[in-house]
């Protein structure tokens, strides 16, 4: 599933995944102190991160359309990094995954829907 989240595009993880993701942040916390920067978050692959956006309906409408033609597709980590923190907010931990074309040509449609709307992105 595309949606947008705040400012970004993303795909949500559900099943498996999602529990796995779940219990890794749960051990960071535990074991290292890390805790999630953004309590609400849910596992999610970020696609793109929108600077400006005016018309959030029709981006909404445009990504609906490539969520129906999109097939499912794996993904695998190949690591983890730091977002560091700005002001007041926490790092973030995340997980890098090994590009392949298929979640490139993914990620290149949703760059096109927010440009087709006038969208920017960072």
């Amino acid at each position: 599933m595309l949606a947008a989240m705040a400012d970004c595009v993303v795909v949500l993880l559900g099943g498996a995944v999602a529990d796995r993701i779940r219990e890794l942040w749960s051990e960071l916390t535990s074991r290292c102190g890390v805790g999630r920067s953004h309590p609400s978050s849910v596992p999610h692959l970020t696609l793109a991160i929108v600077d400006e956006l005016a018309q959030r309906e029709a981006l909404e409408a445009a990504l609906a359309t490539t969520a129906l033609v999109t097939e499912a597709f794996s993904v695998t980590s190949a690591g983890y990094g730091v977002f560091p923190g700005h002001a007041d907010e926490s790092a973030v931990v995340h997980l890098a995954l090994t590009r392949t074309p298929q979640l490139s040509s993914i990620q290149e449609r949703v760059l096109r829907d927010i440009a087709s709307v006038g969208g920017a992105i960072d």
